[in-house]
């Protein structure tokens, strides 16, 4: 079944209110902003008031990405594609939660990673990607699509200490 507008958004709704409801359990005050800020998702608060920012991103299957927000990506007239290097990150301090969300409540996965190694495991996947395709996209020689499955992220799953980095 093909996802709709309104699906898509209850699930980054689950995504921000349970990324909220764990950071309350671990003991930090959060609260999302509905998709109103262009950087961040949700707000929170440390034991000592320190405000940070973070960026949810919520699924139930993988994460969808332009590619082209984390890396430089040069267009060629014969249809390939080269990696010139990576994007200045408006925020690099941001982390992110990705947030597989369950079947039910509570069966929600929480995958937490820097933006900076975010962008390094999209900088290598897709240039591995191109090489692997002779630098053509196979369907859209245009297209900067990217997706990262769950399995990729396993080793930062429930990797909340970053947050007191």
């Amino acid at each position: 079944m093909r996802a709709t507008g309104r699906s898509n958004q209850l699930i980054k709704s689950i995504g921000e209110f349970s990324t909220c409801a764990e950071l309350a359990r671990r003991g930090y005050l959060a609260t999302p902003f509905a998709g109103n800020v262009p950087e961040f998702d949700l707000v929170y608060t440390n034991a000592k008031f320190q405000v940070h920012h973070l960026q949810v991103k919520a699924t139930r299957t993988q994460w969808q990405f332009n590619a082209e927000r984390y890396i430089n990506i040069q267009q060629n007239a014969d249809g390939t594609q080269r990696v010139t290097g990576k994007v200045k990150l408006p925020l690099p301090g941001m982390v992110y939660v990705f947030v597989q969300v369950g079947s039910k409540a509570g069966k929600e996965k929480f995958f937490i990673i820097s933006a900076i190694e975010l962008q390094k495991m999209i900088y290598k996947g897709y240039k591995a990607y191109l090489v692997k395709h002779m630098y053509k996209r196979p369907q859209n020689q245009k297209s900067t699509h990217w997706a990262i499955n769950s399995n990729e992220l396993s080793h930062f799953q429930n990797n909340w200490d970053l947050l007191d980095e």
